[in-house]
């Protein structure tokens, strides 16, 4: 009976179809229209599920700038619910009642306006793509407001702000706040020395016998920020993005976590990071410039254009912000071989930023040497961990900061050559087994997925909130699974947690989900 009961339920429910179009002015119909400028869908699950399920897509015979907006508006509007929360989420535990501070606040909007106009202005290719992504933005922005409940519209900055979520982990610390909440990033960060309060844990596994390559990305962040939302984007107006899907948070274009597949009929590429800490405050004061191009804004036009993943990564580095500092992981499943023969460059290729640098590096060979690639929070290459302080912060405290002694990094080394199937990827990426594992020396934080919400001495509500995995064999398809890791630890839970202070709404209480396939 039970069982019919969910046929049933999702029979009746099904995924709604609603379409942007434009009729003197800019509006949503339901239904498949035949006027639909784009088209698409919002599951709404992530209360029970720990997701939920975005699908857009654009109509090719429509201008590049109107499937851009229309993308953009349809998403505004069918996310619409969420994207005030998120925000707000976001603005009162990072900043308290008074909101960002007006330092940060000239910053965004002048690195904004300086965007704009070259959007507007500039008729160089670069700039030409990254115009779309300001026509989804605006649109983005438009759909959003003209369909919110009463009193919830939102200003431009303040949906800069919400998708400028990575870059701002950068610029919140360049600024002084006197009222910073008890649990906001940077009090959290005060309060565990030597610990890792920014994203995230991957890795790049070929399994036995070349029978797939395997990708899989945990995402660490504040628990206020667990609303999620796995996109797919169809739009033809793009090279790459034929589809694109990724894991992302209302209101953001991008994934910010980062986690993409990306395929078309030429490419088929996955794009990932984890975020590196910058220690030489010297950097910021040479570098620091509005005018450049935020990283979610670089991320997402080197993703939709590039026809490679040395040229993605080459157009990332063009106009460096300096903010949001990452590794980024970039596969080209198209050269890994289910046959057997390897190519020795171009299957894997990272880059490591810096304010003022962007090292961009092949590690195929690296990969085909060990069987995967493992990325941690901390620099592969030598330079840039020179120049960033990694290497005088291992001086002073220690394999803490190490590359190759580092807790993950051993972890890693033990576990990685035993990791067999997509199964043993899903056991190993929830890894947390502080109280027992040697190698974390008791750190709820200082493993495969943290959950600094166990620390005894100094609980914090942080850690890895997720996990994905795709494979060149699954194409765009992934498995993804949504909570604070509980294959060693109790769930999470906000009622039965010690974070009162912490602003949560429209979240889950309990988070005990469990994986899900997501079929595109």
């Amino acid at each position: 009976m039970l069982y019919f009961v969910i046929l049933f339920c999702i029979f009746v429910k099904g995924e709604e179809i609603y379409s942007c179009v434009y009729r003197n002015n800019w509006i949503i119909q339901k239904g498949k229209t035949d006027d639909a400028i784009a088209f698409g869908s919002y599951e709404d699950t992530h209360l029970t599920k720990g997701w939920g399920f975005l699908k857009i897509e654009t109509v090719r015979k429509y201008l590049p700038e109107k499937q851009a907006f229309a993308a953009g508006f349809l998403e505004g509007y069918l996310t619409k619910h969420l994207i005030y929360d998120f925000w707000n989420n976001y603005r009162l535990n990072e900043y308290g009642k008074y909101g960002p501070p007006k330092a940060l606040s000239n910053f965004l909007a002048k690195q904004y306006l300086w965007w704009t106009n070259q959007c507007k202005t500039n008729s160089t290719q670069y700039w030409k793509e990254q115009n779309l992504i300001f026509k989804q933005f605006r649109g983005l922005l438009s759909g959003y407001n003209k369909y919110c409940d009463n009193g919830k519209k939102l200003s431009i900055l303040e949906m800069y702000y919400i998708n400028a979520g990575g870059d701002l982990g950068t610029l919140n610390k360049l600024v002084k706040n006197d009222n910073l909440p008890k649990y906001s990033t940077i009090n959290m960060e005060k309060m565990n020395q030597h610990e890792i309060f920014h994203e995230c844990t991957a890795i790049v596994k070929i399994l036995p016998q070349n029978q797939d390559i395997v990708f899989s990305h945990n995402t660490w962040r504040p628990y206020y920020a667990m609303m999620r939302i796995y996109k797919k984007y169809t739009f033809p107006f793009t090279k790459n993005a034929l589809p694109m899907t990724f894991a992302s948070s209302p209101g953001f274009l991008h994934s910010k976590d980062d986690f993409y597949i990306l395929k078309s009929s030429q490419n088929h590429f996955s794009v990932m990071e984890t975020t590196n800490s910058i220690f030489n405050n010297k950097l910021f004061k040479q570098f620091l410039t509005f005018k450049s191009v935020l990283s979610w804004q670089r991320i997402l036009g080197s993703m939709y254009y590039a026809p490679s993943i040395q040229k993605l990564l080459q157009n990332f580095e063009v106009y460096n912000s300096g903010t949001y500092n990452n590794q980024w992981i970039v596969t080209d499943l198209n050269k890994f071989n289910l046959a057997g023969h390897q190519p020795n460059k171009g299957l894997l290729m990272i880059a490591e930023q810096i304010p003022g640098k962007v090292q961009i590096m092949d590690v195929t060979k690296l990969l085909l040497q060990k069987g995967y690639w493992a990325s941690y929070n901390s620099p592969f290459s030598k330079k840039i961990r020179d120049l960033s302080g990694y290497t005088l912060k291992e001086r002073e405290y220690g394999d803490r900061y190490s590359y190759t002694r580092c807790p993950r990094r051993r972890i890693f080394d033990r576990e990685g050559k035993s990791l067999k199937t997509i199964n043993d990827i899903k056991r190993f990426m929830l890894l947390n087994k502080f109280k027992t594992d040697p190698l974390t020396e008791g750190r709820p934080g200082a493993t495969i997925a943290a959950r600094y919400d166990l620390d005894e001495s100094r609980p914090s509500p942080f850690g890895a909130v997720d996990c994905k995995i795709g494979s060149k064999k699954m194409g765009v398809n992934a498995w993804i699974y949504g909570a604070p890791s509980h294959n060693d630890q109790e769930p999470f839970c906000w009622s039965e947690s010690v974070f009162a202070d912490v602003v949560h709404k429209n979240l889950p209480d309990r988070f005990d989900f469990d994986w899900i396939f997501v079929k595109n």
